[in-house]
């Protein structure tokens, strides 16, 4: 344990002292001084203000609390999103994304759409299935791999850099930066995970499909995506953790925990919480690493 805090402390003040100012930029905000980004998650607001610095402001289509599996944005987000200069968006298949963004474009003939995906492989059909999620494209999930958000750091610098030219010595200085404390993070949990003694993970949703594959961990996911919990598929989930020995049971933020306390009683477990859509992108990657570790330890 003694081991596990040197790592701790030393990257979250790193993390504090380097972002904790752009880190506070409110999730709508039009600046006429500033290149206005739409963007549908909080994570990809947060890596375009480590981008984009004070020459950005970032209004974000998914709220904290909701997810974009099921957010249906009131006309007046659509209007506030549809004003931005351009539209930075996921790319893999999200959700929101597939039903909301042709609607957003066709408000504002004049913003500038980016697929931040480029560059990114996206796990194939037979991980898809197995962690339940129904995109005919694969697992939306990408930014969930750290290595990941480097290459969408990369894909919003390109962006920035066709937007405001004249910012592009900035925008690459805020990406090496990035980029830094990106792959410090990896080595850290690398470390972390160094002396674990299991690499099977439960969690309610599935989110962490794209992290799991980065380190070397197999995630399994309670709820199919569409999909209500049966009954009998419960009971399949709860025999496949007891033989894999699971104790904890993790619970994305964004969803109730009512079927996971069911699992983890039948475990003599317990619930911890995954944070995938956080506004601190690599601070709460950090601490998902620290949750999951004491489930695998």
């Amino acid at each position: 344990m003694t081991s596990m805090k040197k790592i701790v402390l030393p990257f979250i003040l790193i993390l504090a002292l380097l972002f904790s100012v752009v880190s506070c930029v409110p999730q709508y905000n039009n600046d006429p001084d500033k290149i206005n980004i739409a963007v549908s998650i909080a994570p990809y607001g947060d890596l375009v203000r480590k981008i984009g610095g004070d020459k950005v402001s970032v209004s974000v289509l998914v709220p904290p609390g909701r997810t974009p599996h099921d957010y249906e944005p009131p006309p007046s987000v659509m209007v506030r999103i549809a004003s931005a200069q351009a539209y930075l968006a996921v790319g893999s298949g999200i959700d929101v994304e597939r039903q909301y963004l042709d609607k957003i474009l066709a408000q504002n003939s004049n913003i500038v759409l980016y697929d931040l995906s480029l560059g990114i492989e996206l796990l194939d059909d037979d991980d898809e299935e197995e962690q339940g999620h129904d995109n005919e494209d694969g697992d939306p999930h990408v930014w969930t791999s750290i290595v990941n958000s480097v290459i969408i750091a990369q894909n919003i610098y390109l962006a920035l850099c066709q937007l405001a030219p004249q910012h592009s010595d900035y925008f690459a200085l805020n990406l090496q930066n990035y980029t830094q404390l990106a792959n410090q993070l990896i080595d850290n949990i690398n470390k972390l995970f160094a002396d674990i003694q299991r690499n099977i993970f439960f969690t309610y949703h599935g989110s962490m499909s794209y992290f799991a594959n980065e380190f070397g961990l197999e995630q399994i996911s309670i709820k199919a995506e569409g999909k209500e919990v049966t009954p009998a598929s419960l009971a399949a989930k709860i025999t496949q953790a007891k033989k894999a020995g699971v104790k904890v049971v993790y619970v994305e933020n964004e969803y109730s925990d009512s079927v996971a306390k069911v699992v983890a009683k039948e475990l003599n477990g317990y619930i911890l919480r995954i944070n995938a859509l956080a506004d601190d992108y690599l601070a709460a990657m950090w601490q998902n690493a620290l949750n999951l570790w004491e489930g695998l330890k």
